[in-house]
């Protein structure tokens, strides 16, 4: 997974944590006595004063297990919800 908006570097599947620092870059071209030896004036500054910090973590809700567990279970053995409820009803009537 790549995501790329700006300021987020984060290849990772699973949870990460990435601090990202948005730079800019000012260069001017400064007249030059020795034109052999063209002069550059470069200003680096840090865009934001805060830094932008993203996160993910992974977690699972009980719906989450309770559909593992159902595809897992229908997976394996054939069986649903819908099969179950089949067999429920076919035994109270």
């Amino acid at each position: 997974m790549r995501d790329t908006r700006r300021g987020v570097v984060c290849d990772c599947v699973n949870s990460c944590t990435s601090l990202v620092f948005l730079t800019g870059l000012n260069a001017n071209k400064l007249p030059s006595r020795n034109a052999s030896y063209p002069m550059i004036k470069g200003d680096i500054y840090i865009g934001q004063n805060v830094i932008t910090k993203y996160e993910t973590r992974l977690h699972c809700t009980a719906f989450d297990l309770f559909a593992k567990f159902g595809g897992i279970l229908g997976l394996c053995t054939g069986a649903s919800v819908l099969s179950l409820t089949e067999i429920i009803y076919g035994a109270l009537k």
